[in-house]
C-alpha cells in the first residue's frame, strides 16, 4: 500500500502537508462559531451582519482565478505563505475589533477582514490542490484529490470541536476574543508549517511516477 500510493517519501510528506492546510485554512465554515456575538458586541443591524458573513465567500470565490494563476507563475508555496499571512492578519484583526483595540466598530472594517479571510483561504487551497495534482500520477490522483476535498470539508468540525472544547461562552463569560486570537495562531503558524511540504517535485513533474514498476505489478 505504501510504495504503491507513495513511491518516495517527500511525496507522503506533501501529502501530510497538504492536508493539513485543508483542515486548518477552510475557515469560512468557522464564521458561525463567533459571527454573531461579533455582530452583537459591535452593534451590526441584521443586514450588515449577513453582508459581513457574505464577504468570506466573496472574497474566496472571487480571488480563485488570480490565485490559481499566481500560483501557477510562482509555486504553491508562495500562496500558502501568502495565505497565511492573511489568515493570521484577519482574525487578528476581528480579534482586535471585536474589543475595541482598533478604535472603530467600523461595519466596512469587518467586511475588509473577512474578505482577507476569505482570500487567504483561497490561497491555501490553491496551494493544497495543485501541489497534490502536480505530483501524484493519474492513477491514484483522484484518490488524494478526494482525500483533500474531504480534510477541507472537515475544518469546520475541527473549528467546532475547538470551540465547544476550550471556548464556548456563556452569559457569564465571553470567549470569543481568545477563540479568535487562537484562529489567527492555528491558521497562521499551522499553514506557516504546512508550507515546507506544498512544492512541486521535479521528479514527479518529470518522471510522472511510475506506480506500475514502483509496485513491482504489470
Amino acid at each position: 500500500m505504501y510504495s504503491r500510493f507513495f513511491p518516495k517519501p517527500a511525496l507522503a510528506y506533501t501529502l501530510v502537508c497538504a492536508l493539513a492546510g485543508a483542515l486548518i485554512s477552510d475557515t469560512i465554515y468557522a464564521y458561525p462559531l463567533f459571527g454573531p456575538r461579533l455582530s452583537s458586541q459591535l452593534g451590526y443591524t441584521k443586514l450588515e451582519a449577513n453582508v459581513v458573513a457574505a464577504a468570506g465567500n466573496v472574497g474566496l470565490f472571487l480571488s480563485e482565478p488570480l490565485l490559481g494563476a499566481l500560483t501557477d507563475q510562482y509555486g504553491p508555496r508562495y500562496s500558502a505563505l501568502s495565505g497565511a499571512l492573511l489568515l493570521f492578519c484577519s482574525f487578528a484583526g476581528l480579534a482586535a475589533l471585536y474589543v475595541g483595540q482598533l478604535f472603530t466598530t467600523s461595519f466596512v472594517m469587518a467586511v475588509s477582514l473577512l474578505l482577507l479571510l476569505g482570500i487567504g483561504t483561497a490561497a491555501v487551497q490553491e496551494a493544497a490542490f495543485t501541489s497534490v495534482a502536480r505530483n501524484f500520477p493519474p492513477s491514484v490522483r483522484g484518490t488524494m484529490l478526494g482525500l483533500l476535498y474531504m480534510f477541507f470539508s472537515l475544518s469546520g468540525l475541527f473549528y467546532s470541536g475547538i470551540s465547544a472544547r476550550w471556548f464556548a461562552s456563556s452569559q457569564s463569560e465571553d470567549r470569543t476574543y481568545d477563540f479568535l486570537r487562537v484562529l489567527a495562531l492555528i491558521t497562521g503558524f499551522g499553514t506557516l508549517a504546512a508550507t515546507t511540504g506544498l512544492k512541486w517535485h521535479s521528479w514527479a513533474a518529470d518522471e510522472d511516477v511510475d506506480v506500475t514498476k514502483a509496485t513491482g505489478t504489470a
